[in-house]
């Protein structure tokens, strides 16, 4: 009878281990860049296309848009962000356009879920970054100068990771 109740328990055991691990994830976009928001308007988490999608919070209006999850560990999400343009949210709506850099073949942000609970970066909204980049331009007058060799460049170092 003990080795028994000893197989059950150790089988109980064995058992919740093997279970599937729910995890709590958090997703933020940053929508501060964004111009054409509607007043009030929404923001969503989109899973899939428009498959689930939940409304995001910014409790402290600094433009992140949070919304937590709970979801099984070791699971693959394809999602996306959304937001209102204008008064009426069932038709004037924006879908994220995932760029490249971060879109898997499906044009959409990909995440296998970690085995803790986790708060993703809160990216730009249409970007891969959690900095928002601005392209520069640079222009040298090199009219004075006389010694430049007929091929030879130019370089400009900044604090900006190569």
């Amino acid at each position: 009878m003990k080795k028994i109740t000893l197989l059950l328990i150790s089988l109980v055991f064995a058992c919740s281990f093997l279970a599937a691990q729910t995890v709590n994830v958090t997703f933020q976009v940053n929508m501060s860049e964004v111009t054409d928001m509607h007043a009030g308007g929404s923001v969503w988490l989109l899973f899939g296309d428009w498959d689930e999608y939940f409304t995001m919070d910014d409790a402290d209006a600094d433009g992140i848009y949070t919304y937590a999850v709970d979801t099984t560990a070791s699971d693959t999400i394809d999602f996306s962000f959304s937001y209102q343009t204008g008064p009426d949210e069932n038709y004037d709506y924006v879908q994220e356009t995932v760029p490249d850099g971060c879109a898997n073949a499906d044009g959409q942000r990909e995440l296998v879920i970690p085995a803790a609970d986790t708060i993703l970066p809160a990216f730009y909204y249409e970007t891969c970054s959690e900095k928002m980049m601005t392209d520069v331009t640079f222009s040298v007058d090199l009219r004075g100068v006389a010694d430049l060799y007929l091929d030879g460049g130019v370089w400009i170092y900044t604090s900006i990771d190569w």
